[in-house]
C-alpha cells in the first residue's frame, strides 16, 4: 500500500492524464463530424480519417493509464477504497469503449466520475482544499470536464504541498460504522526520537496493524504488526528518526486488516525521546 502523500500525487497525475485523453476524444469527434459532411457532400477527407483514428488510439491509453492511477491512488486512502476505486475502474471501461461508441462511453464515464466524486470530496476535506470539490462537480459535465480535470489536478497539487488542517476532523481515516469498539487503547501511548511507538491495545479481533499516521505530522509509515485477542502491547517502528515537541501528547492513526476489511483505529501517545 502506498502513503496518502504518494496517493495524492497518483491523482493529481491521474486527471491530467483524463483531461489529456477527454481533449483526444475531442478532437476525435469533431473530425468524425468533418468526416460525415466531407462524405455528405462527395468530398473524401483522408485527413478526417487520419485525426479520428490517431486521437481515439491517444484517447484510449491516456486514459487508461489515468484511470490507473487514479485506482492506485484511492486505494492509499484506505477507508474511501470503496466507490471511488471502483469509479477509477469504471472509468477504464469508458475509455475503452469511448473508441466504438463515444455516447456509451460518455454515459459510462459520467457514473466513473460520479462514483470518484465522493472520493474527492472526502480528500478535499482531509487536505482543506475546496478547489478539490469544485473541480470534481465540473468533471461531472461533459466537455466541461476537461476544466474539471485540470482543477482538481491543481487542487491536489496544492494539497500535496500542505500540511493536513488540524481543525478539521479526518473523514478520510475516519472510524467506521462498523464495530467501532472492536480494538480500544488502554492507557496513553509513547512515542520515542528513535522511531518506536509503544501501545496497549484491547482487542477483539486478530489482524494486521498495516500503516500507522502520526496525525498533523508528516510521519507515516506501512507496517504489519500482527495482533490478537486480548491485550497487546505493540511497539512499532516507523523506520525514521522522529522530531516532535517533547511532552506534547499526539494523535495516532492505526489501520487494522484482518484481511476482509479495515478497521481504523485512534489512539493517542506522548512524545518522549
Amino acid at each position: 500500500m502506498i502513503s496518502p502523500a504518494e496517493g495524492v500525487r497518483k491523482l493529481r497525475n491521474a486527471f491530467i492524464l483524463y483531461a489529456m485523453a477527454e481533449i483526444a476524444f475531442f478532437v476525435s469527434f469533431i473530425s468524425a463530424v468533418n468526416f460525415a459532411l466531407s462524405f455528405l457532400a462527395g468530398v473524401s477527407s483522408f485527413t478526417s480519417i487520419i485525426y479520428l483514428v490517431l486521437s481515439d488510439i491517444l484517447g484510449l491509453v491516456l486514459g487508461i493509464i489515468g484511470g490507473i492511477f487514479a485506482y492506485q491512488g484511492f486505494k492509499s486512502f484506505p477507508l474511501i477504497k470503496g466507490n471511488a476505486d471502483g469509479g477509477a475502474i469504471v472509468s477504464i471501461v469508458a475509455f475503452i469503449l469511448s473508441p466504438l461508441s463515444l455516447l456509451v462511453g460518455l454515459i459510462i464515464g459520467i457514473v466513473g466520475f460520479a462514483l470518484m466524486k465522493g472520493g474527492l470530496d472526502k480528500i478535499s476535506d482531509y487536505y482543506s482544499e475546496s478547489t478539490i470539490r469544485q473541480g470534481a462537480l465540473l468533471s461531472l459535465i461533459p466537455v466541461v470536464s476537461i476544466i474539471g480535470c485540470i482543477i482538481i489536478a491543481v487542487g491536489l497539487n496544492k494539497a500535496e504541498n500542505k500540511p493536513v488542517a488540524i481543525q478539521q476532523p479526518n473523514p478520510v481515516f475516519a472510524q467506521p460504522t462498523f464495530y467501532p469498539s472492536l480494538v480500544n487503547q488502554i492507557g496513553l501511548g509513547v512515542i520515542k526520537s528513535n522511531g518506536e511507538i509503544m501501545l496497549t491495545l484491547d482487542s477483539k479481533i486478530s489482524g494486521n496493524i498495516i500503516s500507522v499516521r502520526i496525525e498533523n505530522t508528516p510521519y507515516f509509515a506501512n507496517v504489519s504488526i500482527p495482533i490478537n485477542m486480548g491485550v497487546n502491547n505493540v511497539k512499532i517502528n516507523m523506520n525514521t528518526v522522529i522530531s516532535l515537541i517533547p511532552s506534547t501528547t499526539y494523535p495516532i492513526t492505526l489501520i487494522i486488516s484482518n484481511g476482509m476489511t479495515s478497521l481504523t483505529v485512534n489512539a493517542q501517545a506522548i512524545f518522549n525521546p
